[in-house]
């Protein structure tokens, strides 16, 4: 089994220029070895980049207590979602960031659904649902989408402190809150450090 200096060296030769790794000598390259193996854990890689003025704690209370209905008219709550990895994703069809992000979410739903992972889209769209609808069906968006036609100033984004879009919080299955706004690349990071690997890389491998 390699060792931990070792390992830090491989590390390092994957993310530091040779130059830089030149002047790592055992000693720092091990204490460098005890950060990776720090980030290597979900929760506190995924925390540590929380914004320090987040409400954390009231995020975690509407996140708790929630109790929506989607699209499709199906409720979701809080028990519902115990036990899943959950993007909060709020959005809107005016807002092209968002929309740009569209192709990002659907390659992590499409490779963690069925292992846990779900996507409640938000809208805050203040035009009326079925034009939310035939927007969803167009995009061709897979994954639960919720309706707040009341906006920033509803109580879904007051409740999640959302004050501008896009805006999303990722919940790890015992419901902590572990990353904000994570987009595209570090999204997926996120999962395949959160969760298992899917059904589908499994039988890939087979």
């Amino acid at each position: 089994m390699p060792s931990l200096l070792a390992l830090a060296r491989r590390a390092l030769r994957r993310v530091a220029p040779a130059r830089l790794r030149a002047t790592f000598r055992p000693a720092s390259t091990l204490l460098v070895a005890v950060a990776l193996l720090i980030l290597a854990s979900p929760s506190l890689a995924a925390s540590a980049a929380l914004p320090d003025n987040l409400d954390t704690s009231r995020i975690l209370s509407t996140y708790e207590e929630l109790q929506v209905e989607d699209l499709e008219g199906h409720t979701w709550s809080a028990r519902e979602l115990d036990g899943k990895v959950v993007l909060v994703d709020f959005w809107a069809t005016w807002c092209i960031p968002c929309r740009a992000e569209f192709p990002h979410l659907s390659e992590a739903y499409t490779r963690f659904a069925d292992a846990g992972f779900e996507i409640l889209g938000v809208s805050l769209d203040t035009l009326e649902r079925e034009r939310v609808q035939t927007f969803v069906d167009r995009e061709g968006l897979q994954w639960p989408q919720v309706h707040d036609p009341s906006g920033l100033g509803g109580p879904l984004a007051e409740g999640f402190g959302v004050v501008f879009l896009p805006r999303s919080y990722l919940f790890d299955s015992d419901g902590r809150l572990v990353g904000v706004d994570l987009r595209g690349r570090a999204l997926l990071d996120a999962l395949e450090q959160l969760m298992p690997r899917s059904t589908a890389e499994r039988r890939d491998d087979g």
